[in-house]
C-alpha cells in the first residue's frame, strides 16, 4: 500500500514500473520482519524484492482486515 500510494503521488505508472527498487533485493530489516510475522525466507533469498517483501508485509500486517472485508463481500454475493 504506501509504495503504490507513493507511486501515484511520485510516478505515472509507465515510470513505476522500470524502477529500480522493484527488483532490488529486500532488505535484511524487511526479511527479517517477515521472518517474525511467520513468512518463510532466509537472508540468502536474493531472489526476493524489496516490493515483493513490502507487499508481503502489508497483507500480513492487514491479514485481519482483509479477511474481513473478504467475508463480509462474500457473505453479499451468497445471499
Amino acid at each position: 500500500m504506501a509504495a503504490d500510494d507513493c507511486l501515484r503521488v511520485t510516478e505515472s505508472s509507465s515510470a513505476a514500473k522500470s524502477k529500480r527498487w522493484l527488483h532490488v533485493s529486500a532488505t535484511m530489516r524487511q526479511i527479517e520482519l517477515l521472518q517474525r510475522a511467520g513468512f518463510e525466507t532466509s537472508g540468502m533469498d536474493f531472489g526476493l524484492s524489496k516490493y515483493a517483501a513490502n507487499c508481503h508485509l502489508n497483507f500480513r500486517w492487514n491479514r485481519a482486515a482483509i479477511r474481513a472485508a473478504v467475508l463480509r463481500d462474500a457473505g453479499r454475493t451468497a445471499a
